[in-house]
């Protein structure tokens, strides 16, 4: 005899599809950083910060497919089985795991850069401006950067420079001090202020510093180790986000599977059963991730990249 067939649910397709579409435009707003800023860090360590998401986003498609297209209700089948106890841990575990494993990728990244730019030499390198954009009158270029190590090889970068037309309390007008130019060689300010937005193929010399262990991560000479802006602080405070909403989750998981096993010290007062909450929250961390991933995938873009 064949299992009778459900209808999809609309509201749950619409749900995880907006959630997609957020992914998407975070995607879009940093394909930048994901497709060159990377090379600055261990291959490892850029695909093992992806494991996250990816596992987020394989459990939302599965849940769209068994609750949105199949039709099977939330918290329906062996989730209305499993004991309280075992449901919260399963869900606890994954949610905490993950977000411990992500904030361990991302610190440990922040520490290396700060260890490499202890350890980095000097060298001088040819720039080729490849990118500009801007936001609030201000003009940001990007340009690669070419030179040899000590050994004599090859090696290539990317790296930024700040342009204000207008001083502000916390920085002059021109270009970032932090530019400077190679001795003998034509400041790199004046160049690029003339060529303005169609600076992209400018070329120039400039002073740099690289990692002697990965020469891929390199910084202009006289900058810290943050190259001189926060955005290396941006995922810190996706992960501040995630934490809120992974603890919360977590809270309302204990909440459920309390009520699940009879033993809530309060009426359950969700209009939604105990195993349906606890089937959806773990989809909240990797939402709250798309939301803020697109808002500031958004901005960048915003500065023309």
């Amino acid at each position: 005899m064949m299992a009778k067939s459900r209808p999809a649910n609309p509201p749950i397709l619409l749900a995880c599809g907006a959630i997609l579409a957020l992914l998407a435009v975070g995607v879009w707003g940093f394909w930048v950083i994901l497709t060159e800023d990377w090379a600055r860090t261990e291959p490892w360590r850029a695909w093992l910060s992806l494991t996250g998401e990816v596992c987020g986003l394989l459990g939302l498609l599965a849940f769209a497919w068994r609750h949105g297209i199949r039709g099977v209700p939330v918290g329906g089948g062996r989730f209305a089985e499993t004991g309280g106890r075992a449901l919260f841990w399963a869900g606890a575990v994954a949610l905490v795991g993950g977000l411990l494993g992500d904030l361990a990728v991302t610190g440990s990244t922040l520490l290396e850069e700060r260890r490499a730019h202890a350890r980095a030499l000097p060298a001088e390198a040819d720039a080729v401006v490849t990118r500009t954009g801007g936001i609030s009158g201000v003009v940001y270029y990007r340009f690669r950067v070419a030179f040899e190590d000590a050994a004599g090889v090859g090696r290539t970068g990317l790296l930024d420079a700040v342009y204000r037309p207008r001083p502000t309390n916390n920085h002059p007008a021109g270009f970032d001090p932090r530019l400077p130019a190679v001795p003998g060689a034509p400041d790199p300010g004046p160049i690029l202020r003339a060529a303005g937005e169609r600076a992209v193929g400018t070329r120039f010399r400039l002073p740099v510093r690289y990692d002697p262990q990965r020469p891929a991560r390199v910084w202009v000479a006289g900058e810290g180790w943050n190259r001189g802006n926060g955005g290396h602080h941006v995922f810190l405070i996706v992960h501040l986000f995630q934490s809120i909403a992974v603890f919360g989750a977590v809270a309302a998981l204990w909440n459920a599977a309390a009520a699940l096993d009879a033993r809530a010290t309060q009426p359950w007062t969700s209009p939604w059963s105990p195993a349906a909450v606890a089937a959806v929250l773990p989809a909240l961390p990797l939402a709250m991730e798309a939301f803020i991933l697109a808002l500031f995938g958004v901005l960048w873009r915003l500065r023309g990249f």
